[in-house]
């Protein structure tokens, strides 16, 4: 109840001193704006209880006496004051009457510390330790501990008191905590809504969870791979992750591979469809028909073959033609060259999670002259234009010219990229070219272990002056 409707009824047995006059005969409460009528006795009520009484009678309500009505009545002003100075508890406070906790027995004051919610240890113990503990525990259990005179109460306690229940006011919330408690039940309050953290969406708390298992913006990690998105960008990176399995498009394989690796079996897979081979010949089969098929047809491929062969040549001359030219303008400005031979080293783009540098070394490679090095890759070196540097150390210093070209393969070990410098390099121990592969090119050369191969070719042209 509100404090307007506790101030028009007070339990006279709230009272610390007998007032028998104080009590309204038609309410039996402590009087609030006590009237007297002008009967022969001149009987007292609670104003509200007189109207409301003569609304339906003409006489007073504890002698009969006939009364004209409402303007019969007068304001008992001393009755008020002698009521307004009269002690009193709060409405709230519990009057149990209790006996005594000394003179109770042990089993009584368990039975009572049971009833208000202890358990196990905080009931055992003797009558000593537990007596103490039973004048706490009732005490907590008691109420408001206000008490004043009815003056204070209905000036301002009333609406006020910690120990009042009040309404929730989360719609649809029945509770009705104390007054005191709303700050903690508003922290569990079922129909509170809660600000989502990921949205602008405030469900009520009991459909938190259920939000949260529908919510679009909800971070959700990729069934295939580490990375977390949005639950609502989750689809499109499935659609794309180089890690989730998919089925051979190939009619009559059915074979699945991750997507990084489908590529891989594809280039295996019998039912692939390939075009033939020969310059000439438009067929295309699946690759496991095509032996057949050139074994088959020798009169309409071999002229196509002749061509194919002599094309190869011409090409092979020409560019052994090229390799000796190239050489001997070499040999013509220095006097002696050492070449670093070519190597295929394996490593993966994504080492350690792109988090710390990661290093790649061959093994010491011989140059000749006394002079001997390793091949080595760095991803991301120190400069902000750049996260590869390819380069090569030496075991002492030198003087040289380098000519150095570096390759990334695809998954079928052909050229997917090149990577090229010439250098003039005076008396150091480490040369180094920095490059930034694009994402096709990391995406296209990802195998299916995650791995990437790279080969690499180093050609050192040492100058006369001693090294």
């Amino acid at each position: 109840a509100g404090g307007e409707s506790v101030a028009k009824w007070i339990d006279p047995d709230l009272l610390l001193e007998k007032c028998d006059e104080c009590i309204c005969v038609t309410c039996l409460a402590v009087m609030s704006e006590p009237m007297t009528a002008r009967c022969p006795e001149l009987h007292s009520f609670c104003r509200t209880c007189y109207v409301q009484w003569l609304v339906r009678n003409e006489g007073c309500p504890t002698c009969r006496h006939p009364v004209a009505g409402e303007q019969q009545l007068v304001r008992n002003r001393p009755l008020e004051a002698m009521i307004l100075r009269l002690t009193i508890r709060c409405p709230t406070a519990k009057r149990a009457k209790l006996a005594p906790a000394a003179a109770m027995t042990v089993e009584e004051i368990r039975t009572e510390l049971r009833g208000l919610g202890l358990r196990g240890l905080q009931t055992a113990g003797t009558k000593a330790d537990l007596v103490p503990r039973l004048v706490e525990e009732r005490s907590k259990n008691a109420g408001c501990p206000f008490m004043g005179t009815v003056g204070e109460l209905r000036a301002s306690h009333l609406g006020k008191c910690d120990y009042e229940p009040v309404a929730c006011p989360n719609e649809g919330c029945a509770a009705s905590p104390l007054r005191k408690d709303v700050p903690a039940h508003a922290a569990e309050c079922e129909s509170a809504p809660v600000k989502c953290p990921n949205c602008e969406d405030s469900p009520l708390r009991r459909d938190v969870l259920a939000h949260k298992a529908k919510c679009d913006r909800v971070k959700v990690a990729c069934t295939h791979c580490e990375i977390i998105t949005e639950r609502r960008a989750l689809a499109a990176h499935q659609g794309s992750c180089p890690f989730a399995k998919i089925e051979c498009p190939n009619a009559g394989c059915g074979e699945e591979r991750t997507r990084a690796g489908m590529p891989v079996h594809r280039a295996e897979c019998e039912h692939e469809e390939v075009a033939c081979v020969l310059p000439g010949c438009d067929a295309r089969k699946p690759r496991k028909e095509m032996l057949g098929h050139l074994t088959h047809s020798p009169r309409h491929h071999l002229p196509a073959v002749v061509a194919q062969t002599l094309l190869i040549q011409d090409s092979d001359n020409a560019a052994l033609k090229r390799d000796k030219v190239e050489r001997e303008a070499e040999l013509e400005s220095v006097n002696r060259a050492a070449v670093g031979g070519a190597t295929k080293w394996v490593f993966n783009w994504r080492a350690d999670g792109w988090a710390h540098d990661a290093l790649f070394k061959s093994t010491v490679h011989d140059f000749g002259e006394g002079i001997g090095g390793a091949f080595c890759f760095i991803r991301k070196s120190e400069d902000p234009d750049f996260s590869h540097c390819m380069g090569v150390g030496f075991t002492q210093a030198v003087k040289c010219k380098v000519r150095a070209t570096f390759c990334v393969l695809d998954t079928h070990d052909a050229v997917l990229c090149n990577f090229e410098s010439r250098e003039e390099f005076d008396g150091g121990e480490f040369a180094a070219w920095y490059f930034e592969p694009t994402a096709e090119e990391k995406v296209a050369s990802l195998r299916e272990d995650g791995s990437v191969r790279l080969h690499v070719k180093l050609r050192l042209i040492f100058a006369n002056a001693a090294v």
